[in-house]
């Protein structure tokens, strides 16, 4: 997976790449600290190669085939990462992966050191149809394993974990984190997620450094890898329909909570104010409203529901009883129904109501996978089920069915 060569302490290249991620189960509830999601990394991945850079010393170069354009310079300007673009927007993630980074690397002596940055998806399709497999996610992680090997630090995977959500958190707030935590570990995880309002607190502190940062507990944040029945069918389609995932948290998180973000303690289920967060972006389809404290009361009670219905489904991974698994399955789709009734928030749109009643219809379990209002649905099935027979006639309505296997890592 890496192709280096030692030079002093630092590397002439370094490489890192991260697969795409799919929910299965837990979606929305986990933006909440503490509360659980599974999900699965697939087998499409992005690439991202660090070479020190040979000419100007005085800046380095990013190039990514995600962009049209032609590769763009950085610098440093004190502790800030410039990049000499008129638009910066496409670069959010990895400049906030070389500045976090790069502070932990001085934090622990090396030499900080210009390079070029490249970057290489296969998460898309050639012809620019973009699956939602999370490329936000996977570039982060990418940028941060080739950095980390790039100046030789010497960390394990949740720490790179640790790293990577530190950076992208500081350009999409709203996130849970799970697809950082699929990138970095492959395979199909049952993951809750941190309280971002202890983290910020800790970051803030001028007395604590990265190192320390991550390697302190995370209140609420855990990784447990699940085991993947042999027999198992993993299916995936897209319905040709791009949804953006931060918008559609946004929308429930104003429905629920208005502009005030209140968090579900991962313990009581209960709901007590944190922090106020920037406010949300509101589709222009869902008007402005002031939440409602029954509105609140039946989203507690659907975190409650998610929660059970996940684990059940990680007990049923680690019993290896796909039945088990398929019937957890219909369980979290009518979860996420239950939401659109509470929020307005449109999860499964006609195209995935097809998916999932054509894979029903051949005795497979399926739902949406992540936010929803598009891109991917996936379908659970065992031995018995014709999966080809799904996949033919998904494709006969419009439902692409994606060649994706779940990711462990080796490939």
């Amino acid at each position: 997976m890496e192709n280096r060569t030692k030079d002093d302490d630092l590397e002439e290249t370094a490489t890192g790449r991260a697969p795409g991620k799919l929910y299965v189960a837990g979606e929305y509830a986990v933006v909440e600290p503490g509360h659980r999601a599974i999900v699965v990394a697939v087998d499409r991945f992005l690439d991202v190669e660090v070479r020190v850079s040979h000419g100007d010393s005085s800046q380095g170069s990013l190039q990514s085939n995600r962009f049209t354009q032609q590769s763009v310079q950085w610098h440093r300007s004190q502790d800030t990462i410039v990049v000499d673009s008129a638009d910066q927007s496409g670069w959010g993630f990895i400049i906030n992966a070389i500045r976090m980074v790069e502070k932990l690397a001085r934090e622990v002596g090396k030499t900080l050191k210009y390079c070029d940055i490249s970057v290489s998806s296969g998460l898309d399709d050639a012809s620019g149809k973009k699956y939602g497999l999370g490329s936000s996610a996977a570039v982060t992680v990418a940028t941060v394993q080739a950095l980390c090997s790039f100046y030789n630090l010497d960390i394990d995977a949740m720490q790179r974990y640790k790293l990577a959500f530190l950076a992208a958190n500081e350009v999409q707030s709203s996130g849970s984190g799970g697809d950082i935590a699929a990138g970095t570990f492959h395979g199909c995880i049952a993951y809750s997620s941190p309280d971002r309002a202890w983290i910020a607190a800790r970051n803030a502190e001028s007395s604590l450094s990265i190192a320390q940062l991550i390697h302190m507990d995370w209140p609420g944040l855990s990784i447990e890898q699940l085991p993947i029945p042999t027999a198992m069918k993993f299916l995936v389609g897209w319905t040709g329909a791009p949804a953006s995932t931060p918008e559609l948290v946004a929308n429930v998180q104003h429905r629920v909570h208005g502009n005030t973000k209140h968090q579900l303690h991962a313990q009581s289920g209960t709901v007590v104010s944190k922090t106020v967060v920037s406010e949300p972006v509101v589709s222009k389809t869902v008007k402005a409203h002031e939440p409602s404290a029954h509105a609140e009361q039946r989203y507690a009670a659907f975190i409650q529901r998610s929660d059970a219905c996940v684990q059940s489904m990680a007990e049923a991974f680690g019993h290896g009883d796909i039945s088990a698994i398929q019937t957890q399955i219909r369980e979290a789709r009518r979860i996420l129904l239950s939401l659109t009734e509470i929020t307005g928030t449109v999860v499964e749109t006609p195209a995935l109501h097809r998916l999932v009643s054509i894979a029903e219809s051949h005795g497979a379990a399926a739902k949406s996978s992540g936010a929803g209002g598009g891109d991917c649905g996936i379908a659970i099935c065992g031995m018995d089920v014709d999966a080809r027979a799904i996949q033919h006639d998904w494709n006969a309505c419009g439902i692409e069915a994606l060649n994706l296997r779940i990711s462990m890592g080796d490939e």
